[in-house]
């Protein structure tokens, strides 16, 4: 049976109107798209306006002290106490470096910084590594401070200043040096989140060994004991650096999750 040109014109009139509703849902969706986008991006704006208008600023006062170290491992050598090799290698057995340091923090900003997280890690050399091994969801390496937790509780207004001691055991030397890293992330009330990262580097210096001799139940004992001078100038800064970022919402969200699940691991 012969389909007519009339039925068939018919067909084709019907299935262009039933299309007109398609067409136009179609285009709603590709507008509706176009007006999220455009909101996101004004919401981006508003917030990257808001972060620089309200914005914490946590500057390193001075450098890291330290306090008190402590040595550890197999007894020393008497020509060095710390083996390095020519790139990043774990310090010699023969010393374990464990330091105690203490740093201050001033809010040179015009508002509140809740302090989110501190992340400490330590390198042979000075360099930028920290941030963007944060931003590329690396936390090899890394010390979470406090241990127990992905956040601490400080909050820091403008003009005040707030101390941390902390201890690190290094891991890292080339050459009888070491760098320090300090990540200190921190929001506003708006919950903006923004980073102060410094670095310190110091040096170490050798230290040679009196040799102490006493009598014990008949037989001669040979002690090896290091002169004050050299153990209390043992540590030496060199250099640092700081620097300060913003991070947008995306990255923000990122930055946050991904410190929550590495905590969560801890």
């Amino acid at each position: 049976m012969k389909t007519s040109y009339k039925s068939m014109s018919r067909s084709i009139v019907e299935w262009i109107l039933k299309g007109v509703p398609l067409a136009a849902l179609a285009l709603g969706v590709v507008g509706l798209i176009r007006d999220c986008k455009q909101e996101n991006r004004l919401d981006e704006l508003n917030h990257g306006m808001t972060a620089l208008q309200y914005r914490p600023l946590l500057k390193v006062v001075g450098t890291p002290d330290v306090l008190s170290y402590e040595l550890e491992g197999q007894p020393f050598r008497t020509d060095t106490l710390l083996k390095a090799t020519e790139s990043d290698s774990v310090l010699d057995i023969y010393a374990r470096l464990t330091v105690d340091l203490r740093f201050a923090v001033v809010n040179d900003g015009n508002a509140v910084a809740r302090i989110y997280s501190i992340v400490l890690t330590d390198s042979s050399s000075g360099a930028d590594l920290a941030r963007r091994r944060i931003l590329n969801s690396d936390f090899s390496g890394f010390k979470l401070v406090p241990d127990s937790s992905y956040f601490r509780t400080e909050s820091v207004t403008p003009g005040d200043t707030a101390y941390f001691n902390e201890s690190y055991r290094v891991n890292f030397s080339d050459k009888s040096t070491f760098t320090l890293h300090f990540l200190i992330l921190y929001q506003n009330e708006m919950k903006a989140l923004y980073d102060t990262y410094h670095w310190a580097r110091f040096s170490t210096r050798e230290i040679w060994f009196r040799n102490y001799y006493r009598i014990e139940k008949g037989r001669l004992q040979i002690r090896s004991v290091p002169r004050g001078d050299d153990l209390r100038k043992f540590l030496q800064f060199v250099d640092g650096n700081e620097s300060y970022y913003a991070y947008d919402r995306s990255e923000a969200g990122a930055v946050q999750e991904n410190l929550q699940t590495w905590a969560a691991g801890q």
